[in-house]
Order: structure tokens, then C-alpha cells, then sequence
């Protein structure tokens, strides 16, 4: 409403009253709206503009009340937040992309630095990884890999870059059918990015928006703005620690910072309980963890907004004062979602025959396996025996020792046998 005036006595407004005063004294009802111009009325004077001010006001304020209702209508609930932000992170999970990461990991009494290159494919539950582990600090240990989970095990192969006495680098290679901490270290440690997808140690083996669903309790903290951008912060504490998670709503609510902690209390590795230590023999325990993750780049990749890089930096506390601090600098290039995998190379192990095996799953057998013709197979039996091998030259004399037991055993149960038909015989 605009209000333009040169001389008051010549304002006219146009009022709705229920009734005025009569020019005799005696009251008058007024019909409808009626103009009053010129004349001085109570309408006239700073008092009634006073009063249309805060009308006008008290309009401006409904009005803005109104819009934020419906923004805040439009606003989705915490739940649905991380259910869009997981949906993003998901993505990754049938795609293809080259990951670098910066590692340095400080110790209380030493520091090492690392740096990775990998090419990954993923395929759900089946994941393909090649690439390079290098010690900046130490070249001998420097080595490339490649790591499979498929269906039905886990076979990862390991040749050094170098090595300390100038001879040339040997192959060796691992296997294991348990293939779920694999999978996990394969996809989720932060040495190959796996935090940029959501990934992080202390979740139970899911990523961290799943756990935040799992536990519940949210709570919708104050928005804050990361760059020029505005997130919407929710955060939920449960027995394995608090998760915060800072979700861009202008880009799918795709995480820009995430942080988790855990005190003593909180269920730590194996589910164990992080506590101070109950003997003097038990030495330094963790009783503190904090993970945050930040400057995250993302990049919208056909539906979802993709992390491309990011830095994740991991404190342990120990019970007698120590830190340990850990830093991953990661970035990702060359992003294709739902890859076709039948025209790519791809989930397949090619090693020379004769590459030496370590079966994880019977370390302690010892016995020796090498690959052959894509089969790991022992390596220089005494016997015909299957993959997983049960005799070996070295462990005859245990079998020696079995058999003579079982031996004993038969004998036993044999005697006992006699002497009841014995007793037997003689009742009768």
C-alpha cells in the first residue's frame, strides 16, 4: 500500500465503521461505507497512521510466517534426508572409476607415508581392484596388487616393486572362501577412498548413513553452510558412537561433511566395548575415536551426485595419554555408472602357474599351494590330496600321532565290549 500526501485536509479515506456521532450530539449509524474528506475526523492525526503501520506490519509478518510454514512443509523429515543421501552414495555400487589416495599415518613414536592408485570395478556384491600401494618412506615394501571378491572367495596378488638384495621381484598371491571382511577391506578402508561412498571403520560393516537409519533417535540440528553451500545437519547416537552427517539439499542431500565418534562406552573392533584397562599387564587401550570428513567435491553423474574427492582425517585416543592420527586425501576420475561388465576384462585372476599361494583359511596347516591353470592346487605333495590339502610331508608325524589314538581308542571300547559279554555269561 503506498501513502502519498501534500496537505492532510486533503486525505480522503474511504473507512468502514459501525457507527459515528451525529452533528446533534445523538449517535448515527452509518450504512455501509461512507467517505469522509477534508473535515477532521479520529482517523485523522499521527495516531492513525501509527496505526496503519503496524498493520500493515503485522501483514508483512503473516505473510512471511506463511512462507516459511510452506517452505518448512516442503522441507523432507531427517529420515527421508539420509534415506536420499544414501541413495546417491548407492550409486557407486555398479560403476567403475580410478581412485588416488594420499595417506599419512602418525604414530605415537614413528610416521608412514603412503600413496595408492587403483582402478576399481564394482559390481554389488563382486568388486575388481588393481592398482599400486607405495611407501614413500620405505621403496621395499612398495607393491602393486590386484584384488577380487567374486561369488564364492576371495584371491588377492601381490608383486613387489623392488626388492632389498637387487634380485627380481617374485609373485605371490592369497585366497580365502570368507570372503565378507574382504569385500569390506577391498571397498571401504580409506586407503582406497571408500569414504568418499560413505564408508567408515566402526559401523558394523555398513556404511555410516545406514547405521544413522539403523539407530534412530534423530535429531535436526541447525543448518550451516559448508563453502556457499547450506546443508541440513542431522545427528544420532547409539551404542557403537554419535554420527553428524552435513547434507547438501540443492544436490540430492549428498553428504559435504560427515563425523563419528566414539567415547568409552561405545562398541568398538570385535564389538568390544571401548574401556580403560582393568589389569596393569594389559598395556595402553583405545577409549576414544573421532572420524571427520570434509571438503568434498561432488559431481552429478547421470542421477546421483557422486563424491569425486575428499579428506578424511582419524584420531585414536589411548588410555595413557597418547594420539594416533591418520589423514586420506583421495580423488576419483573417470566415473561410469552401470558399466557393461560382459565386454570388460574383468573379476578374473591371470596368474603365471606355479605363483605361490597362501590359503588364509588354513594358515597353520603348512602346507604350500601354488596356482595352476586358474586352480590353486598344493604345491610339491607327497600325496594326491584336494586344494584345501589335509597331508603333507611336514605333518606325517601328527598323523602318526592320530592314527595311534584312534588306535588306543578302538582298543578301549573294544575291551569294554568283551568284559560286558563276559558278565553277561556268567548271570545267565
Amino acid at each position: 500500500m503506498d501513502f502519498r500526501f501534500a496537505d492532510r485536509t486533503a486525505i480522503c479515506a474511504r473507512v468502514r465503521a459501525p457507527h459515528s456521532e451525529h452533528p446533534t450530539g445523538g449517535p448515527r449509524q452509518l450504512q455501509g461505507s461512507q467517505f469522509m474528506c477534508g473535515s477532521k475526523s479520529r482517523w485523522d492525526g499521527p495516531a492513525s497512521w501509527l496505526w496503519l503501520i503496524a498493520v500493515g506490519l503485522a501483514t508483512t509478518a503473516l505473510a512471511s510466517l506463511d512462507s516459511q510454514r510452506a517452505r518448512a512443509d516442503e522441507t523432507p523429515g531427517a529420515r527421508d534426508m539420509l534415506l536420499r543421501c544414501l541413495k546417491n552414495q548407492e550409486a557407486t555400487e555398479r560403476a567403475s572409476f580410478k581412485m588416488e589416495t594420499d595417506i599419512v599415518l602418525k604414530q605415537p613414536d614413528r610416521q608412514v607415508r603412503q600413496h595408492t592408485e587403483t582402478r576399481l570395478y564394482r559390481d554389488g556384491d563382486r568388486v575388481d581392484s588393481k592398482g599400486r600401494l607405495e611407501y614413500l618412506d620405505d621403496p621395499n615394501r612398495s607393491h602393486d596388487f590386484q584384488s577380487i571378491v567374486d561369488k564364492d572367495r576371495f584371491v588377492q596378488s601381490l608383486v613387489p616393486l623392488t626388492t632389498a638384495d637387487g634380485t627380481a621381484p617374485k609373485m605371490w598371491a592369497m585366497i580365502s572362501q570368507k570372503r565378507s571382511p574382504y569385500f569390506w577391506s577391498v571397498v571401504a578402508v580409506p586407503h582406497y577412498g571408500g569414504f568418499l561412498d560413505g564408508y567408515v571403520g566402526g559401523t558394523g560393516g555398513k556404511r555410516l548413513v545406514s547405521l544413522m537409519l539403523e539407530q534412530g533417535n534423530f535429531q535436526r540440528l541447525e543448518p550451516e553452510v559448508i563453502g556457499n553451500t547450506r546443508c541440513e545437519v542431522v545427528m544420532t547416537s547409539g551404542r557403537r558412537g554419535t554420527a553428524t552427517v552435513w547434507m547438501s539439499p540443492n544436490e540430492g542431500f549428498a553428504i559435504k561433511k560427515f563425523k563419528f565418534e566414539k567415547v568409552s562406552g561405545n562398541l568398538g573392533a570385535g564389538d568390544t566395548p571401548l574401556a580403560p584397562p582393568t589389569t596393569p599387564d594389559q598395556g595402553a587401550t583405545k577409549i576414544g575415536l573421532s572420524t571427520i570428513a570434509d571438503e568434498f567435491e561432488l559431481s552429478k553423474i547421470g542421477d546421483a551426485y557422486i563424491a569425486l574427492s575428499g579428506k578424511l582425517t582419524y584420531k585414536t585416543r589411548y588410555s595413557d595419554g597418547t594420539e594416533a592420527n591418520e589423514t586420506y586425501s583421495s580423488r576419483r576420475k573417470e566415473v561410469t555408472i552401470q558399466p557393461d561388465f560382459k565386454v570388460l576384462s574383468v573379476f578374473q585372476m591371470d596368474l603365471p602357474n606355479g605363483t605361490p599361494v597362501s590359503d588364509w583359511d588354513h594358515a597353520k596347516s603348512g602346507l604350500k599351494y601354488e596356482w595352476r591353470d586358474g586352480n590353486v592346487v598344493p604345491a610339491h605333495a607327497d600325496f594326491e590330496v584336494d586344494a584345501k590339502g589335509i597331508f603333507n610331508k611336514s605333518n606325517q608325524k601328527s598323523w602318526l600321532i592320530v592314527v595311534n589314538i584312534v588306535l588306543f581308542l578302538g582298543l578301549v571300547v573294544w575291551l569294554t565290549r568283551t568284559n560286558a559279554k563276559r558278565r553277561h555269561l556268567h548271570q545267565a
